[in-house]
């Protein structure tokens, strides 16, 4: 696993290297990226958080079940919109 985590980081470092708008503009040309890692990791540990303290009577599908039902108010409404 270590193998494959430097393997990402290789890939990124050479991605970086190779991009015009970061020799241009530097760490500011991955502001919004960054900004949008942030909130990911934030929500997702935020989720975990929320959901740890619900006990399931399926401990493996519980919470996928849990999770896609509480989406499908949001889903609805967005395909409603369109």
């Amino acid at each position: 696993s270590i193998a494959a985590l430097l393997g990402v980081l290789a890939g990124a470092v050479g991605y970086v290297q190779a991009d015009s708008e970061f020799a241009l503009r530097g760490v500011q040309a991955y502001f919004w990226v960054s900004l949008n890692l942030a909130g990911i990791v934030f929500e997702m540990t935020y989720g975990k958080r929320l959901i740890s303290n619900i006990h399931f009577s399926s401990p493996i599908w519980g919470s996928v079940l849990y999770t896609n039902a509480l989406a499908l108010l949001p889903m609805f409404c967005m395909v409603a919109s369109t």
